[in-house]
């Protein structure tokens, strides 16, 4: 809420954005794949998530470096991160 002392009232300015994110539509089925689909530890899963990483292709951009210097995401995690993302993009591969 703002004062506008010329009109001796407050308004509200308050405002709502929205934006959408366009896909490519040639980019590969295993890349949208949510993190629900790589059926990830709950360790994992959420440091994806606290890191707003939403799809297997977002995790797969990152560098392992970038990955490890996430709080709680070690090794192991790692591994089953990469080793998941492969075997989805396997079974979409499959499905062609």
């Amino acid at each position: 809420m703002i004062f506008c002392p010329k009109c001796k009232a407050e308004l509200d300015l308050s405002f709502e954005v929205s934006l959408t994110v366009a896909r490519d539509p040639n980019e590969p089925a295993w890349r949208r794949a949510s993190l629900d689909d790589l059926e990830l530890s709950i360790r994992s899963h959420n440091c994806l998530h606290n890191m707003g990483i939403e799809t297997a292709g977002e995790a797969s951009d990152k560098t392992d470096s970038e990955l490890l210097r996430w709080p709680n995401l070690g090794i192991r995690s790692l591994r089953e991160i990469r080793q998941q993302i492969e075997r989805v993009k396997a079974e979409q591969e499959g499905d062609r």
